[in-house]
């Protein structure tokens, strides 16, 4: 389903239930807002559901990289722009393979730096237990975590890894693109679709009851 037939079905659905007129910015504007429900509504689901991780193969995000700097520990990875949750982060600390990197448990950020500072030897994260949270500052998003990964030798032949997936936002003129080979999967965009014409029916009836509401109080005798 490319965005005009999506158009043209949200256009038949409203149409069942005598809703006004939507440009198709607005609709758009309605489709982005579904998008980010589809995939909050399935991230909580995704540990425990195949259906759920199904849905949200086409909104992972993958990558890898080897810190190559002789001198330098890293101890952060940048984040996409249109990054929405993270899914696992594993890091390597001395081996050539990224299969050998350890999962890092993925904290909150008061966790991690009470387990960062902590003096107690079995509260500390360490190489085999390492964790990890996300954090933001005024332009971008970053995963902060503990160990950090060491810098590698001075042949650069056993550099510290981190390998991470997480899930980003994909909007309407992707997720219904005209190439089938690049849009979502149609049984994903139908449920998009419903998820958008239940907004847009809310948001007219949420208005209405608003409109009731200011006339019933400008009604009231004085």
């Amino acid at each position: 389903m490319n965005l005009d037939e999506a158009h043209d079905l949200i256009d038949m659905l409203l149409d069942k239930v005598d809703q006004p007129y939507f440009t198709d910015d607005e609709k758009n504007m309605f489709i982005d807002q579904a998008i980010s429900a589809f995939i909050n509504g399935h991230y909580q689901f995704y540990e425990q559901e195949q259906v759920s991780r199904d849905a949200l193969a086409s909104f992972i995000y993958y990558s890898a990289k080897n810190n190559t700097d002789d001198t330098w520990e890293v101890s952060t990875a940048r984040l996409p722009d249109n990054y929405v949750h993270l899914i696992q982060i594993s890091l390597v600390y001395n081996s050539v393979s990224y299969s050998d990197g350890n999962q890092a448990k993925i904290v909150g950020v008061k966790d991690f730096y009470d387990r960062l500072y902590s003096s107690d030897p079995f509260n500390k994260a360490t190489t085999e237990d390492p964790i990890a949270y996300v954090r933001q500052d005024a332009t971008s998003t970053y995963i902060g975590f503990s160990p950090s990964i060491p810098a590698a030798d001075t042949d650069v032949t056993n550099p510290g890894k981190y390998r991470y997936n997480c899930l980003v936002f994909k909007d309407h003129s992707e997720c219904f693109d005209n190439n089938p080979q690049d849009a979502l999967k149609e049984l994903y965009q139908r449920e998009i679709i419903d998820i958008t014409v239940r907004k847009m029916i809310g948001n007219i009836e949420g208005a209405g009851i608003q409109f009731q509401q200011i006339e019933t109080e400008q009604s009231k005798p004085i």
